[in-house]
């Protein structure tokens, strides 16, 4: 749910003399900014979730396919080269299933945002504020 507008407004007071500047004639710099966010910690608390949800998965997957290729029948003519190989074919295929999962993973993150922002008909939800992602850079 998006929060109800919050205005603050801060100012002081300033002498005549501050304000208008009698060597140019110009009056003092007013500034005005608007700001629109939402909280967005439940958003990335399913995120996280979801990630470690993936990372278990994947840990899971790797496991069986190690043990799956530790049982299948092989020449006995080299065991050490043997092991080798399972090894590195081991590693290919669990950075090709990392890959695969999180591919799908950030399409999932990023297709939400432009489902709940973009195609909003009425707002519900707002972009998160850009001094949010400060701790993920």
């Amino acid at each position: 749910m998006i929060l109800p507008p919050y205005l603050e407004i801060d100012y002081e007071e300033k002498k005549t003399e501050e304000v208008l500047n009698s060597d140019s004639g110009k009056l003092a710099e007013i500034s005005f900014v608007s700001e629109y966010f939402m909280q967005t910690t439940g958003f990335w608390q399913f995120a996280s979730l979801f990630f470690w949800i993936l990372i278990i998965l994947m840990g899971i997957i790797s496991v069986i396919n190690l043990i799956i290729r530790a049982r299948a029948e092989r020449l006995e003519v080299d065991a050490v080269a043997n092991t080798a190989s399972m090894i590195i074919t081991s590693l290919f295929s669990i950075i090709e299933l990392f890959a695969n999962l999180f591919f799908w993973y950030l399409f999932a993150m990023t297709g939400w945002w432009f489902v709940f922002f973009k195609l909003q008909e009425r707002v519900y939800c707002f972009m998160p504020a850009l001094d949010s992602f400060e701790e993920y850079y």
